[in-house]
């Protein structure tokens, strides 16, 4: 995705090339991902060259465009925001799904289970903190990890319903583990549908 279209997915990698990173050896990691970029990159390159006329790499030029371009062009032309802007909109849109998604990392430090969901959390957080340094923003921006923001916010309630649940007794634990849960699934589902309503 980040060699045929928008190349700062390419971000959403490095969490990963890390957890593959201790199964592979990191020369044969390299060696693999550079043969799949070149694989993938020449006919985009070939492709995109015969439409245009001339020699061009579109990926490398929307990168130059919105990270690179000197002062009077680039993505701010289009409007800028505020840093906190993409939280501010996952307050609105994720609702508890967001303070959720915060609480992950501190609940695997506190479990030592970084490695276990690492891969989940990490392109995320990377994607979310990257783009709130860039100077424009769009909702849209947002929905390469919208999925994984949602998986992380899953996670972080399921250890957090079994750490409320674990000091009862083994009758009350299931009971208890569903009961907040289901009362969190709950808050969302009404947070959203008065969102709804007022949009309405």
């Amino acid at each position: 995705a980040g060699v045929v279209g928008w190349p700062f997915v390419l971000f959403l990698t490095l969490p990963m090339a890390s957890v593959l990173l201790a199964h592979l050896p990191f020369l044969s990691l390299v060696t693999l991902s550079l043969q799949a970029v070149v694989a993938v990159a020449l006919p985009v390159i070939a492709i995109d060259s015969a439409f245009y006329g001339r020699l061009t790499f579109p990926p490398l030029n929307i990168a130059l465009y919105n990270i690179a371009s000197e002062s009077g062009g680039g993505s701010e032309l289009y409007g800028t925001e505020a840093w906190w802007f993409y939280l501010a909109n996952l307050a609105l849109n994720a609702n508890v799904a967001l303070p959720l998604f915060l609480a992950l990392p501190f609940l695997l430090f506190f479990l030592k289970r970084r490695r276990a969901v690492g891969a989940i959390l990490g392109p995320a957080a990377l994607w979310v903190a990257f783009l709130s340094l860039q100077p424009h923003k769009e909702e849209r921006f947002l929905s390469p990890v919208l999925p994984l923001i949602a998986l992380s916010a899953a996670i972080a309630l399921h250890f957090m319903a079994r750490l409320f649940a674990s000091p009862l007794p083994a009758r009350l634990a299931h009971p208890a583990y569903i009961l907040m849960t289901g009362t969190v699934v709950l808050v969302s589902l009404l947070l959203s549908s008065s969102r709804a309503a007022l949009i309405v």
